[in-house]
């Protein structure tokens, strides 16, 4: 028997496996938390003034580079509390004006 075996064992006052509750909950990964989300942005806005004082680059290709082509979902990219109040809010509102879903 090894120290994982000793755990689990029903001698030893160990759990037994097949009758615990498990269960998992993973954060989303493929979303920044806001914070994150404003130290990049900071990063990034600074190495464009630094890029702007040594002339590496314009004015209008730092305004290209980072505005134009940016796409509405980069916009719309709403975090779960936020999408749960903006339904209410248009729940809200239609209720008010007695429409329904």
């Amino acid at each position: 028997m090894n120290v994982i075996d000793d755990v689990f064992s029903p001698e030893f006052g160990g759990l037994d496996p097949d009758k615990l509750d498990w269960s998992f909950s993973f954060n989303p990964l493929w979303k920044l938390d806001s914070q994150s989300d404003a130290e990049i942005r900071k990063k990034v806005a600074e190495t464009d003034a630094i890029y702007l004082t040594n002339q590496v680059i314009t004015s209008d290709e730092v305004r290209e580079k980072r505005f134009k082509g940016s796409s509405l979902s980069a916009e719309l990219d709403f975090s779960e509390d936020e999408l749960t109040e903006l339904d209410k809010s248009i729940q809200d509102a239609r209720d008010s004006h007695g429409q329904s879903t």
